[in-house]
């Protein structure tokens, strides 16, 4: 138990409060923390493992060389009810700070790396002390580490299309979900297609917010102008998404990823005219 002395202002008086403060104490190799208290509050916060799931993306992870988040903090209750201040609590009890039914004084604290940091005080549901805060950083390096559809890009006519004709495009991928563990707690992933850019293989590109559609529709549509080629087309696809910790309310994730599909063939003819009908 270490002793600090720490000012509070309450209204227009000042008082000096001597607390005790227990430092947690965090392992950094296994990016792993504990801590024990008198109220009988235990921290205790275990990295990922930093394993990917299958495939790769076109973005690097946000995460340092172990594959572990460069940061952990979590929330600890400023105060009890009954206006006796905890271990870790700095004594604001005043009427005017009380929170709404069901929600808790607290105050972040950063415990991984160390030296132990306070942040910031918010109104929080007591069941949310001494987890590990997900932050939005988390979440967008575990968005990259999913392993996302890469876009097939589909051509019509099939293979072979006429030169000046209007060729159609689309692809197959959509909406998804998905639901990883990060630091012990539930992270539901809503992610959706953002953006599609078509590569058509002559040069030209073009960027839509849609995955076109097969004929008779033409919703994507490219001329090619030179015949006697192959080309060869493909689709990048930018993927967005929003988030939710344990069923809370959502978010949206601070970033995108990108997956490239595979390119296809097609070969671009030119139509030889013949005349036909009655008499021919």
């Amino acid at each position: 138990m270490v002793a600090r002395k720490i000012v509070i202002a309450a209204g227009l008086s000042l008082a000096i409060l001597t607390i005790g403060v227990p430092l947690t104490r965090a392992d950094a190799s296994s990016c792993s923390s504990s801590a024990a208290a008198s109220s009988a509050i235990y921290v205790q916060s275990q990295c990922n493992s930093g394993q990917h799931a299958g495939g790769s993306n076109d973005n690097s992870a946000d995460h340092n060389g172990a594959g572990h988040p460069r940061e952990v903090w979590i929330w600890r209750p400023v105060c009890e009810e009954r206006a006796n201040t905890v271990p870790g609590g700095q004594g604001i009890c005043s009427d005017r700070m009380r929170c709404p039914p069901g929600k808790t004084l607290m105050r972040r604290w950063r415990i991984v790396p160390k030296p132990t940091q306070s942040g910031t005080l918010a109104c929080m549901p007591l069941s949310a002390a001494n987890r590990p805060v997900i932050t939005p950083a988390m979440v967008l390096s575990a968005l990259r580490r999913i392993a996302l559809p890469r876009a097939e890009t589909i051509a019509q006519p099939h293979r072979r299309t006429l030169v000046n004709l209007e060729t159609i495009f689309h692809t197959g991928v959509g909406p998804l979900q998905r639901t990883v563990t990060l630091l012990g707690q539930h992270v539901h992933l809503s992610i959706r297609p953002s953006t599609f850019r078509w590569r058509y293989g002559d040069g030209s590109s073009a960027t839509t917010h849609t995955a076109g559609a097969a004929y008779p529709k033409k919703t994507i549509v490219h001329r090619y102008q030179h015949a006697h080629v192959t080309v060869h087309p493909s689709v990048r696809v930018t993927w967005s998404a929003t988030y939710s910790v344990n069923g809370g309310p959502t978010h949206t994730v601070p970033g995108t990823v990108t997956t490239t599909g595979p390119a296809t063939t097609l070969r671009i003819e030119e139509a030889d005219p013949a005349l036909s009908g009655f008499g021919h």
